[in-house]
């Protein structure tokens, strides 16, 4: 396995781990969220550098599995990936950190947002060998 891409794997795993362990409380759901994200995120970054032999520097995680052969999304995987790209944003300003359009994110939403990316994780996984 290219190393770089294992890099990007294993950082991708320690983001699942970290929403796990915040995902039980309520008030770090924003947290929990976000690395969510940053798990979807670099599990994609690690398909891309062995499917292109390069890095995509971008966050928006719609525009990276779009890059990605292998994957294929529902409308509903589409939006899951286009409210975790936005709470990413959001998360960057203090007054908005871990909030999508709605607000925070509830327990329904997090458990959501940390399955899909232990799915794209593992998918990743088998298109990285």
């Amino acid at each position: 396995m290219n190393s770089e891409a294992r890099a990007w794997l294993d950082r991708a795993n320690e983001d699942l781990l970290a929403a796990r362990k915040l995902e039980p409380e309520l008030i770090l759901s924003g947290l929990a969220a976000f690395h969510a994200q940053q798990a979807i995120e670099k599990a994609f970054k690690a398909v891309i550098i062995v499917q292109k032999g390069r890095l995509t520097r971008i966050h928006d995680l719609k525009r990276l599995g779009s890059e990605v052969e292998g994957f294929s999304f529902s409308d509903a995987d589409e939006q899951t990936l286009v409210d975790l790209s936005t709470l990413y944003i959001e998360s960057r300003y203090p007054g908005d950190f871990g909030m999508l359009p709605d607000g925070r994110p509830g327990k329904n939403d997090v458990e959501r947002f940390i399955a899909f990316a232990e799915q794209i994780h593992q998918r990743a996984v088998e298109l990285v060998g």
